[in-house]
């Protein structure tokens, strides 16, 4: 299956990221296939016609073409019969659920400080942006639902980990170059230290630091 796939990806952006997890998670080695967007690799032609909107992550399975990063996990997940993609149905409405919900507010909110705070300083060399109150009271306020959602369980859907717990925890990849204000919040960093005691996470993390050229 792996030689049939092709990945294209910018490694710095949270879709790409969730993607990388889910192949490292799985094992899966698709031939990475590297857009910069810095130097408007996404607005050529050749990528365009692959993808009309312009954006990564894409993925390719022999002449099948997907976009949207929660598609794509789907599809992996099922094709590999994953159990990070529930069989029972009530299950995979979770799954979706907790999908369809990162792609608003936290999207918004939470990818901010990734992006604002490490990507775009490093992109721009220049100092992190300071985000408003106004920003860190919507922080707060979701980041409480999402600690409130994690009490009494390892996970979101339980004991188990899912695609959900994958694309959500892409947002806090960088949480402490971030410096994303997580103290408060119990739930979600004992949540957050069981993925970044996995293999894959670890392994996608330090490749990532090497690309940012971010000391740690």
């Amino acid at each position: 299956m792996n030689s049939n796939l092709a990945l294209y990806y910018n490694p710095i952006t949270v879709n790409s990221i969730k993607v990388i997890l889910l192949c490292k998670a799985l094992k899966i080695e698709p031939a990475y296939k590297l857009i910069q967007l810095q130097k408007g690799e996404h607005k050529s032609d050749s990528f365009l016609q692959l993808n009309p909107d312009g954006k990564v992550p894409v993925l390719i399975d022999d002449r099948y073409v997907l976009n949207e990063s929660a598609a794509i996990l789907q599809y992996l997940a099922h094709k590999v019969k994953s159990s990070l993609w529930p069989n029972e149905i009530k299950q995979q409405a979770q799954v979706l659920k907790w999908l369809f919900w990162q792609g608003n507010d936290w999207n918004k909110t939470v990818g901010t400080y990734p992006h604002q705070q490490v990507v775009l300083p490093l992109w721009r060399n220049s100092p992190p942006e300071v985000l408003s109150a106004q920003h860190r009271e919507k922080f707060d306020k979701i980041m409480s639902t999402f600690d409130q959602a994690l009490t009494g369980k390892e996970y979101l859907l339980g004991d188990h980990l899912t695609l959900a717990d994958i694309s959500i925890g892409s947002y806090l990849m960088f949480a402490d170059e971030a410096k994303m204000p997580l103290k408060q919040y119990r739930n979600v960093r004992a949540w957050l230290e069981k993925l970044r005691a996995t293999s894959w996470w670890q392994e996608t993390y330090h490749q990532l630091l090497n690309i940012l050229n971010i000391n740690n």
